[in-house]
């Protein structure tokens, strides 16, 4: 509970920091009146949102899983930080990256869905269907 009580004030803090620094400097806005295919605000809005869950996600690293939950996470990590960044990382690009984490993902933490009360699917197919279901 301590851990999660951390993480919860850490990414608060780090969070309200980028939104107060966003606002001050101008940086990482997603600004409401630009014509972007991927734009849902219409004012001004702070992104990188990930920088404070990711940094709070730090803490797992001293958990048993915790160096394998951020290896599999830093990718898709990445993938959200550079479109933040640059505004027009390319959807290719995205994919890549989050596919590398979900991928990451089902071979290190076993995050694979293989056998239910209705279905089986063999190893192979289970990573595909959870490479999609991540990155869907």
């Amino acid at each position: 509970m301590t851990y999660l009580l951390l993480a919860l004030f850490i990414s608060l803090a780090i969070q309200a920091i980028v939104i107060y620094i966003s606002h001050k400097k101008d940086i990482l806005i997603d600004k409401g009146d630009e014509d972007k295919p991927q734009r849902f605000h219409d004012t001004h809005t702070p992104r990188a949102g990930g920088i404070g869950i990711f940094t709070a996600n730090l803490l797992l690293f001293f958990t048993p899983l915790g160096w394998k939950f951020i290896l599999a996470g830093i990718f898709a990590f990445l993938s959200g930080l550079l479109e933040d960044i640059s505004g027009n990382l390319s959807p290719k690009v995205r994919l890549i990256l989050q596919t590398l984490s979900a991928l990451i993902g089902a071979f290190l933490l076993g995050a694979v869905l293989q056998h239910t009360e209705t279905f089986s699917l063999p190893y192979p197919i289970a990573v595909l269907f959870a490479v999609f279901a991540v990155v869907g």
